[in-house]
């Protein structure tokens, strides 16, 4: 069986089944280079676990953490073989087979082409022969069956005169009509004999493209087999490491260098402070009275703004470590730690916080959100509802390269279930935006005041009724929260229907006995465009007044 003996006179359907044999091989090409994309990916992911820094630099850990090291540097450099393997002996060598083909194939698809070309001449020679040969036996047919019906001796010699001309041409028609067709038939003889070598070839390619196909596929299964027996051969060496570890040996070295190097506790002796001020000469534990200074002497003291600067100066040395995507250290978030203790810090931040572009490079957006749960840890340790109010304009204003935001980050914080602090954030959202818009001086009536107020309280909780979503508050309490704030200012029942299936579709309204109905809907044209306005910054005062009023 071949492609001569059964194929020889189907040149059209070997040559589709040689363009889907060659698709075949460029799937598989893009099959494998796929492959070595994910390769690729997994080979930097492990040599990135292979330079990871640590802080490990004695005992029996060491040497096992340096196993764990030099075992993901092994798996990447097995994938970088592996890799090399595909690229060089399997997608080249198929490449190699596609391009080598073609150009062979190209001669004799020329050949083949021109045996179609003539065959078509022959078939189309001979339907016109076979239909002038046709029309002559049809006119001579007419002529006879006329003749037999015509009685009038004119007429029946001008038939005859007529049949006489026809049957010339049905003989001339009739020869030519049978040499196409003997030609053809001398023609197809000769074609099995033509297209031998064109379907050789073909068939020579196909068997090739087949066997590539099955070399490459074996190629991979071998591979594959020595990747995996080396990373076993890895972890039999890591398992080894593992085992070695040796706690007792470790605790003993750590008390061993401890002692060595701090030795017993020193002596202190109390050091009185000598200053150049009468009141700080000699200060010791026995004056414990701090004169404070004279209301006429404030003005010397150095007034609030200038601290706050202080705070803003160190803060942005951090913020632009962050914004840049550089890492930073143990003394970075130490030091900013120890400045949003106070509420200058935090605000100081929020403030350096606010010149900031929304986009970072890097590993920025990590450092950032970690840098904001601390702030945040401490909004909740002294109930700070102020700065979180402020924080919340900033969970989706910076991004990183992929879109990611800091809501990713802070949403699991356990601020965010403190109730108190949501109960603060409306409060202040509401009046403050009462008071940016003014409402009390630009309307003079008390109706249009209270329609006005309904619809920015409406806004505003429905503003954090979205906030909440996304930090997943628990919806009963959330409903609650958010009633509360809706009957206080008298919102009509669908504003509070509206409300409530933010938080949850399924949640019911409170009472409507309880609501005022009675409320205009539609928001005014000034007021569509509502965005909380940044927090008004504080009137400075003295440093004195600040450290005594502590």
């Amino acid at each position: 069986m071949s492609f001569v003996d059964n194929l020889y006179n189907c040149f059209t359907t070997v040559c589709k089944n040689a363009g889907k044999s060659k698709r075949s091989v460029e799937d598989i090409v893009r099959f494998f280079r796929l492959r070595v994309e994910v390769e690729e990916d997994h080979m930097r992911g492990l040599e990135k676990l292979a330079n990871f820094s640590m802080m490990i630099q004695e005992g029996t850990i060491l040497n096992a953490v340096n196993a764990l090291k030099n075992d993901c540097y092994s798996r990447a450099f097995q994938a970088k073989t592996f890799i090399e393997s595909i690229n060089t002996d399997i997608i080249t060598v198929l490449n190699n087979i596609q391009k080598s083909q073609s150009d062979a194939i190209r001669p004799y698809y020329m050949e083949a082409q021109k045996i179609q070309r003539i065959k078509d001449g022959y078939l189309d020679e001979i339907q016109n022969c076979k239909k002038k040969y046709w029309k002559s036996c049809q006119e001579c047919e007419k002529i006879t069956n006329a003749l037999e019906e015509v009685l009038n001796q004119k007429e029946r010699e001008k038939l005859l005169s007529k049949l006489a001309i026809e049957k010339h041409n049905l003989d001339e028609n009739l020869m030519n009509y049978q040499d196409s067709v003997e030609s053809y038939k001398k023609f197809k003889a000769g074609v099995k004999d033509a297209m031998t070598p064109v379907m050789n070839v073909y068939e020579l390619q196909e068997k090739e493209r087949l066997e590539s196909i099955k070399d490459s596929l074996r190629k991979l299964v071998v591979y594959d087999t020595s990747y995996i027996r080396n990373i076993q051969y890895d972890l039999d060496t890591l398992a080894h490491y593992m085992e070695s570890i040796n706690p007792y040996s470790d605790i003993k070295l750590m008390i061993d260098e401890s002692q060595s190097e701090f030795g017993e506790y020193p002596d202190i002796d109390f050091e009185s402070y000598n200053g150049e001020h009468p009141a700080f000469k000699n200060f010791s534990s026995t004056l414990i009275t701090i004169p404070v200074p004279l209301q006429e002497k404030w003005a010397e003291v150095p007034i609030l703004g200038s601290i706050r600067e202080m705070y803003e100066s160190n803060l942005e040395i951090t913020a632009v470590k962050v914004f840049k995507g550089k890492d930073l250290n143990s003394q970075d978030f130490q030091q900013f730690n120890t400045l949003v203790k106070d509420s200058i810090g935090r605000k100081a931040w929020l403030n350096v916080l606010s010149t900031k572009p929304s986009k970072l490079i890097g590993r920025g957006l990590e450092f950032l959100a970690e840098l904001m749960i601390s702030l945040l840890n401490e909004c909740e340790r002294v109930s700070d509802a102020d700065i979180v109010k402020q924080v919340l304009k900033y969970i989706n204003t910076f991004t990183d390269d992929s879109g990611e935001t800091l809501l990713k980050f802070l949403k699991v914080h356990s601020i965010w279930g403190k109730l108190e602090i949501w109960e603060k954030v409306i409060t202040q959202h509401i009046q403050e935006e009462i008071e940016a818009r003014e409402v009390y001086k630009i309307f003079d009536s008390i109706e249009v005041q209270e329609s006005v107020i309904k619809n920015i309280v409406f806004c505003q909780l429905g503003s954090i009724a979205s906030h909440m979503c996304n930090f997943q508050v628990e919806k009963m309490y959330a409903g609650e929260i958010l009633s509360k704030h809706a009957c206080k200012y008298n919102l009509s029942a669908e504003d509070i229907d509206t409300l409530m299936a933010t938080v949850d579709p399924t949640q019911k309204r409170p009472d409507p006995a309880e609501i005022i109905t009675s409320v205009q809907r539609g928001v005014p044209d000034w007021l569509k465009s509502i965005t909380t306005p940044p927090p008004k910054r504080s009137q400075s005062k003295p440093l004195g007044k600040f450290i005594f009023d502590t």
